[in-house]
């Protein structure tokens, strides 16, 4: 499990628990079901550490966060298991990684951190490692590349804030990948389970003041539910709504075959 402490509290309490244990170096995580305050403490800390480096899995998270993807900030690229380090250091923009690293805000903050992969977590943790590694001594002695980075602190020594919900999106793995995968989610993985991470858990609701739905969302997320709670929802299909609206679908797969249904009932 990769709850080490809990904190439910909610407020200024929690957001003076958070600052402290930044201010302490500690690596968190921030976590809580949907519309639990996630993105506005993420903001409140934002504002403090002005300088602090904001990432995510995606193009589209990291713009709803003003930030970068993790394979542009990293360098990684196409790069996504931790045996490609050898072949980043070895690339003629390791020089450039290197310096950006060393030369951001020691914190860096990554969103929807659900969906990225353990393996990509473990990779991230060891370009951070060997951005603070004499890699000099490494070639002109020909030391051993991991031994040599594995000797470095987690992350090299930068604060890592997690944000995030392990019950929302999880990693997207390809068909082609799924024998590869070593650490599917990032609390699987080695460089979690060595960052000494402290939990934040978020449960008090802000987004809705409905108790019923409130309890309703919070049964689904953990995968439970009711006759009360499927009541609940499969009332709502009767709703009227003045245009026809928009379907929400699980894959892109489904997306494109009822996008391809609704196209062909269109008359020419």
């Amino acid at each position: 499990m990769f709850y080490q402490e809990k904190f439910t509290k909610g407020g200024k309490i929690m957001e003076n628990q958070v600052f402290e244990a930044l201010r302490k170096g500690k690596n968190i995580f921030i976590t809580g079901g949907a519309g639990v305050g996630k993105s506005y403490l993420s903001r409140k800390i934002k504002e403090k550490y002005e300088d602090m480096v904001m990432l995510a899995s995606t193009g589209i998270a990291a713009l709803n966060i003003g930030g970068s993807t993790v394979h542009s900030f990293f360098g990684i690229g196409k790069y996504s298991h931790p045996e490609d380090i050898t072949k980043i250091f070895k690339s003629d923009k390791w020089n450039k990684i290197e310096k950006r690293i060393n030369y951001a805000s020691r914190y860096i903050l990554i969103d929807e951190i659900s969906m990225i992969r353990g393996d990509l977590l473990n990779l991230i943790d060891l370009v951070c490692r060997l951005a603070v590694t004499d890699t000099y001594k490494i070639r002109s002695s020909r030391l051993d590349l991991m031994t040599e980075v594995m000797k470095k602190p987690s992350f090299g020594g930068k604060t890592l804030i997690f944000v995030g919900d392990f019950l929302q999106l999880p990693p997207v793995v390809r068909n082609e990948e799924k024998d590869e995968v070593q650490a599917l989610f990032a609390f699987e993985s080695y460089a979690w389970k060595n960052a000494s991470i402290k939990v934040f858990n978020l449960t008090e609701v802000k987004r809705q003041n409905d108790e019923n739905f409130i309890n309703a969302l919070n049964a689904i997320r953990i995968g439970k539910t009711s006759k009360e709670f499927d009541d609940l929802f499969r009332a709502t299909s009767k709703n009227e709504f003045p245009v026809k609206p928009i379907k929400l679908l699980p894959t892109n797969k489904k997306v494109e075959l009822w996008n391809d249904y609704e196209l062909a009932q269109i008359q020419a």
